[in-house]
């Protein structure tokens, strides 16, 4: 009898490991099985590529909850973000707090908040595939400046195409901060199309007193943005 207890008990201290290594993979598999039995879930894992795990399937969930997003409107918001080469849920997550605060909670809206996205990159890639610049990785800084030029000044691709010739006649290479200089004196004196760039350009000449001023402006536009671009980095 004492010996079957002695068994009894090196009977449980061997299964003890054992039991250990079991334990912890029990809920995961249980995880798994039901990640992939929701189908808005196991939608989003194809879409991105991988498999969720429980934080991302949670996170998920909690856009559904929280935001009140209907899965229709959550499985666009990570095609939108696939699409762009992000699955990071950092990147996921900030896109579908931009779109609670739009108010973006309807099928309709989120696939017209992706149009316009859309129409708005194609613009911008037209001007970066122009300076040579990849679209994928561009910093936020310069991003904000082609939103600017874009929808703050209202210029056309054309026109941001111009002062990029003009940074580059003039300083031997492209330079973000010298073409918004240009792009701010333009709006600021109401020049809009290439016609109005060749009427402003005949003027000066007709009286020699206003060639100095159009170039100290430019110099003092140059000087502040040269200023701007050491401040944000981009003069490395």
């Amino acid at each position: 009898e004492g010996q079957a207890l002695v068994n009894t008990k090196l009977d449980q201290r061997s299964q003890t490991p054992f039991e250990a290594q079991i334990k912890p993979e029990e809920p995961i598999i249980e995880e798994s099985q039901e990640i992939t039995s929701d189908p808005m879930l196991s939608e989003i894992s194809m879409l991105m590529g991988r498999p969720l795990s429980s934080s991302d399937a949670e996170k998920f969930l909690y856009f559904k909850e929280k935001y009140k997003f209907p899965e229709e409107v959550i499985i666009l918001l990570v095609q939108q973000c696939v699409s762009k080469g992000k699955t990071s849920m950092r990147y996921i997550e900030t896109v579908a707090i931009n779109w609670e605060s739009q108010g973006i909670k309807t099928t309709e809206l989120a696939q017209k908040n992706i149009k316009n996205h859309e129409d708005k990159w194609m613009n911008f890639r037209k001007v970066l595939t122009y300076l040579g610049m990849n679209d994928k990785d561009i910093p936020k800084p310069q991003e904000d400046l082609l939103e600017k030029w874009f929808y703050t000044f209202e210029f056309t691709t054309d026109m941001i195409l111009k002062a990029c010739d003009i940074s580059f006649s003039t300083l031997g290479k492209v330079e973000l901060g010298y073409i918004n200089g240009i792009l701010r004196s333009w709006h600021k004196d109401g020049i809009k199309t290439l016609k109005d760039i060749e009427d402003s350009e005949k003027k000066p000449r007709k009286t020699k007193s206003k060639k100095p001023q159009s170039k100290d402006f430019t110099e003092r536009e140059y000087d502040y943005d040269d200023l701007e671009r050491k401040l944000l980095g981009w003069d490395k």
